[in-house]
Formats: C-alpha cells, sequence, structure tokens
C-alpha cells in the first residue's frame, strides 16, 4: 500500500502507515461496521453469500525457528 500511496518515498510512506495503524485508537465494532458497509455490498454484486468460510490460515510449523513452533 505505501509504494502505491508513495511511490517515491515508500520507506517513509510504509513508517506513517504502521504509525496510524499501530499509535490510532479503534474502535472495534464501529470500524468492523464501516468496513461491512464497504465490503458487502461489493461482495453481494455477485450474488448472495452461500458460504462463509473461516481460514485460521494455520499449517503444520516445522523446525525450530518458525512463529509459534512450541
Amino acid at each position: 500500500m505505501a509504494a502505491r500511496v508513495a511511490p517515491a518515498r515508500v520507506q517513509a510512506a510504509h513508517q506513517s502507515l504502521h504509525h496510524f495503524v499501530a499509535k490510532a485508537e479503534w474502535l472495534d465494532e464501529e470500524t468492523l461496521d464501516a468496513l461491512r458497509q464497504l465490503v458487502l455490498p461489493a461482495i453481494e454484486r455477485r450474488g448472495a453469500i452461500r458460504a462463509e468460510i473461516v481460514d485460521d490460515t494455520g499449517f503444520p510449523k516445522k523446525g525450530t525457528h518458525s512463529v509459534g513452533v512450541a
């Protein structure tokens, strides 16, 4: 996203975006409601939602250096 917003200064834009996301006081429900209002109409233009898939992007961890290896 930083490269798209400011192609001539990607690192600075990345830092600014990171700071914005990390330090902003988000109200979860209000943020999710706003996101739903933007996303659902775009999804529903392709037809009714028939299924909801929850993917925790989990996969077996291997080795000793992978994040989450116990």
